[in-house]
């Protein structure tokens, strides 16, 4: 029974990839409008798919690999690789949604989009060019909005447990490995509430402890140590890591701790608008030479 659900799910999910898939290809170049409500629908999913993309890539490629954020050079190039992969995925499901839109005029999703352009007096439309090939430089545009928006590019990636994480901004020294005192759990509490766990960027519902960087358990004679502030679940997950020795259990992930730079921009709309800018200003520029030959 479960087999023939998953069958047919697969099967139901494949036609509607081939559906979308001619749409793509009938539309490639060709110039649609877009009015701000479905601009605002599909911008909803793209800004959706980014993140959802990173956890993803976070879990089934780079947990298993063991690729992790404490990793500088390796970490900047795999993270920069999710970041266009992300962007690129959202740009696809922004653009897909558009044409999803604009021709499905009898669906419930149509009906939904009626209603709320009633309630925006001014529709905006703009025509924008779909073109699928420029989805790369989407990804990339998406890359660089991440950077500007203060995102480091190792910080899509999972977090070791026993090196600093994803989220790791600010330390405490540690004075050898004793617990931290009152004093310095106080300041962790706020830096936790300011950056979030360390290691999975929890920042509400949760207490912090003072994380010992490197781990005493690894620490090497005569090494400094610091303090990050770390969640409990964390914690716990750090000891039994440790304890076992097993490398996959060292790696967490955190796609769901969600911050500003997570955020994905319509930049299908921007682009498209300077494209067009760009042609009109060339069509003008060669309809004044051809008046100069005539004259």
């Amino acid at each position: 029974m479960a087999d023939e659900f998953v069958a047919k799910a697969l099967q139901k999910a494949h036609n509607v990839g081939d559906k979308i898939w001619c749409r793509i290809i009938s539309n490639e170049g060709k110039f649609t409008e877009v009015n701000l409500t479905d601009a605002a629908l599909s911008s909803a999913l793209g800004g959706v798919t980014f993140p959802l993309c990173l956890g993803a890539l976070q879990t089934v490629f780079f947990r298993p690999l063991r690729i992790t954020s404490n990793l500088r050079l390796i970490g900047c190039v795999c993270g920069s690789f999710s970041l266009l992969i992300s962007g690129s995925t959202a740009s696809l499901a922004f653009l897909s949604s558009i044409l999803l839109l604009r021709e499905n005029n009898d669906s419930s999703v149509d009906v939904l989009t009626d209603k709320l352009h009633l309630r925006v007096p001014d529709r905006c439309p703009v025509a924008i060019s779909v073109c699928y090939k420029d989805t790369p430089l989407y990804g990339f545009a998406s890359l660089v909005v991440f950077k500007l928006l203060g995102g480091k590019f190792r910080s899509v990636l999972p977090s070791s447990l026993i090196h600093p994480g994803a989220f790791a901004r600010g330390y405490i020294p540690a004075k050898g490995q004793n617990y931290a005192s009152v004093a310095v759990r106080q300041k962790l509490t706020l830096l936790g509430k300011k950056y979030g766990c360390h290691s999975c960027g929890k920042r509400w519902r949760t207490s912090f402890v003072g994380d010992h960087m490197p781990p005493n358990k690894l620490v090497r004679k005569g090494q400094r140590q610091w303090f990050y502030p770390q969640c409990t679940s964390c914690s716990s997950l750090q000891g039994a890591a440790v304890s076992s020795m097993s490398r996959l259990l060292r790696v967490k992930t955190h796609g769901s701790s969600l911050r500003l730079y997570h955020l994905w921009l319509p930049l299908p709309i921007p682009l498209a608008l300077l494209r067009n800018y760009v042609s009109d200003k060339s069509d003008m520029q060669d309809s004044d030479i051809g008046s100069d030959i005539e004259d």
